[in-house]
């Protein structure tokens, strides 16, 4: 006599192949599921708000030591990518330690320093902009916004929680002597 098998069948299993069909059509819903999963990760990561050590809070950005001086003739500011700022270190040459918001007010391109004109210089529209930033030329409406920073105890504190509005076209509190020839 043969042996009758007693195993029942798995519920939702099929021991038939799956069509060609069907598995293109799991194939594209993973795809479009994962897909929209990216979208949704990606998306939330970059509107998150920073809640530590960034914008919107008061950063220490280093003891001013770490800063070298500058003047219209000498020296480079430094470029804090953390606070999206050039810190400008003019204790020497004014008592002053300014912390420009490195985009430029005309249609927000990243402003690089040229040390060979000792500028600032927007590569977009030609905008110029001096070691205080103030505007010097081109189309920007006005100089480059900037952070209020201070010295404590040693350290350069950036408190970027309230973006400044740089000033008008006609502030010039600075020798705007250019060093050199235009970089841009």
């Amino acid at each position: 006599m043969a042996a009758v098998s007693t195993h029942a069948p798995t519920p939702g299993y099929s021991s038939e192949p799956v069509s060609r069909r069907n598995a293109l059509r799991i194939m594209l819903g993973g795809a479009i599921g994962l897909a929209s999963l990216e979208f949704l990760v990606t998306s939330v990561n970059f509107l998150w708000p920073v809640l530590k050590g960034g914008l919107g809070s008061v950063v220490n950005v280093g003891a001013l030591s770490d800063f070298p001086a500058v003047t219209p003739q000498k020296g480079e500011p430094f470029h804090a990518l953390k606070i999206k700022s050039w810190v400008v270190n003019l204790q020497d040459f004014d008592q002053t330690i300014q912390a420009l918001y490195h985009t430029c007010p005309h249609l927000g391109c990243t402003v690089p320093y040229c040390n060979q004109s000792g500028r600032f210089e927007c590569p977009c529209h030609g905008s110029t902009y001096n070691l205080h930033g103030e505007w010097v030329e081109g189309p920007a409406p006005r100089g480059m916004d900037r952070f209020k920073a201070s010295v404590q105890d040693g350290n350069v504190m950036v408190d970027t929680t309230n973006l400044i509005t740089g000033p008008p076209h006609g502030t010039h509190t600075i020798d705007d002597t250019p060093r050199g020839p235009r970089c841009t």
